[in-house]
């Protein structure tokens, strides 16, 4: 017999899925890099619901932490990378090395869409293990 998800955890799913579905691969990764931006926020304020992962059914024994630590990574590198992209756009010839926001921004793309695939990652187990969309329907 299947483990029944608590309604929080349900909630956790659903709020994840409805974040996935608006905000589809390409536009995810090209529109979470703006931190100041509503699609930023959604994502900032979902994992601030998640908080530490109680809520979240771990896929293995790491998985929880892992999704958790590949956030705070994600958001320290997008909070010194929207401080690169400001310093840019009020003097666009000082940061000629390389190293700018405009230069860097297919990495941080590269980030928020590994990010992305775990949360898919994490929805697609849950779909499998729990068959959630159907008890949901």
């Amino acid at each position: 017999m299947k483990k029944e998800l608590t309604e929080s955890q349900k909630a956790i799913y659903i709020k994840i899925k409805e974040l996935l579905n608006k905000y589809q691969k390409p536009d995810f990764s090209k529109r979470m890099i703006y931190i100041e931006e509503p699609a930023f926020l959604e994502l900032y304020n979902l994992m601030q619901e998640i908080g530490d992962g109680n809520d979240l059914i771990p896929k293995t024994k790491l998985f929880v932490k892992k999704l958790l630590d590949e956030w705070l990574r994600l958001l320290e590198s997008l909070q010194s990378a929207n401080k690169d992209r400001i310093a840019e756009e009020l003097n666009p010839s000082s940061n000629d090395n390389g190293f700018g926001f405009s230069s860097m921004s297919i990495l941080y793309e590269l980030s928020c869409t590994s990010f992305r695939n775990n949360l898919q990652e994490y929805t697609d187990f849950l779909e499998r293990k729990y068959d959630i969309e159907r008890e949901l329907a």
